[in-house]
């Protein structure tokens, strides 16, 4: 996805590199500047320096440096067009989704279904044996709803029948990694079975 250069600008114009980074990695004021020991080398003195006024960081340990995009990038291993729609999620202003795929939308659509699909599982019979073995963890039911936790059943065609009932197409169960396709060619079946479910959910809240 492209994202038109007068956005980024005005993105990065109006992003404060201070209050971004601090939030992720705390930092202390020294004069004008702030410090931190830098994320991505080890050291016993900071020399990692966020500038306000020029709105850059710069570590004169490993040279590393740039602008709130670069640390996004780098730090939390985000794509640069991730980089500028979190930044733009912070400072108020929207990012056109046009160009995204078709296909890319309907598959973040699925994915999401499924998380809720696996999620309302948790509690159903099929998953009596998964409940005891997240009690033998220690986990509450608190951090099961808070990180969405779900149980895929053992069943062969579990989504492949829930999915189609609700109008997804196999093809797009098959490009999310839901289902594989079987020795005929033609049907397909669920890869995850009798498993604990963890969905991973970027910054934006897809999963």
């Amino acid at each position: 996805m492209a994202i038109p250069e007068n956005i980024i600008n005005s993105i990065r114009d109006r992003a404060d590199i201070v209050e971004i980074i601090d939030s992720i990695l705390p930092l202390k004021k020294i004069g004008a500047n702030f410090k931190a020991l830098c994320p991505f080398h080890h050291e016993k003195t900071p020399s990692f320096v966020v500038s306000a006024q020029k709105q850059i960081f710069h570590c004169f340990g490993c040279g590393e440096g740039g602008n709130v995009f670069h640390f996004l990038i780098k730090h939390q291993n985000m794509s640069f067009v991730d980089a500028v729609k979190y930044v733009a999620s912070i400072v108020g202003i929207d990012v056109p989704d046009s160009d995204m795929s078709s296909d890319y939308k309907d598959i973040l659509a699925l994915n999401k279904t499924v998380a809720d699909l696996y999620s309302q599982n948790l509690v159903s019979e099929d998953a009596g044996k998964c409940r005891s073995y997240i009690e033998s963890r220690g986990l509450k039911e608190d951090t099961l709803k808070t990180f969405n936790l779900g149980y895929a059943p053992e069943s062969w065609d579990f989504l492949v029948k829930k999915l189609r009932a609700k109008g997804f197409q196999q093809q797009h169960l098959f490009k999310a990694g839901l289902v594989a396709r079987g020795k005929d060619g033609n049907s397909f079946y669920d890869i995850f079975r009798d498993r604990l479910i963890f969905p991973i959910v970027d910054h934006t809240e897809k999963v």
